[in-house]
Order: structure tokens, then C-alpha cells, then sequence
């Protein structure tokens, strides 16, 4: 069984402003801080879930984040 990990985004203010899947969360947040989210500084992994539960997951982690005021 894979698992993958739900993870968010954290800005300098430790504002949670970006909800996505991976496998490998270390990797994807460097390829992030390259890419398209230079204001990046940290992350955090909301939950590991297999990899065939990984969209309702990320859905639900979405949901919640905008319920709470996550930009």
C-alpha cells in the first residue's frame, strides 16, 4: 500500500495559503520554492492516506482550510 502525503503551504507569517498532495513532501516543497510559490517557507503534513484516497483527502483539506479562513 503507497501512502501520500496531504501538506500545506506556510508563508513568512505562518499564514497556511496552499493545500496539496505527495509523495515525497521534502522534494515537492523544493521544486515549489523553485517554481511558482517563492513565498514559501515552510510546510507541514496535514495527514498521510493511500494513495487511492488522496483527491477526497486533499478535497477535504481544501474544504477545511477555506472553513477557517486559509487564503
Amino acid at each position: 500500500m503507497r501512502t501520500v502525503a496531504i501538506y500545506v503551504l506556510l508563508d513568512s507569517d505562518d499564514v497556511r495559503r496552499y493545500v496539496g498532495k505527495a509523495k515525497d513532501p521534502a522534494h515537492r516543497f523544493k521544486s515549489h520554492r523553485w517554481a511558482e510559490h517563492l513565498w514559501a517557507v515552510s510546510y507541514i503534513v496535514l495527514e498521510d492516506c493511500e494513495e487511492a484516497q488522496w483527491q477526497e483527502r486533499e478535497r477535504f483539506w481544501i474544504a477545511h482550510g477555506r472553513a477557517n479562513g486559509w487564503p
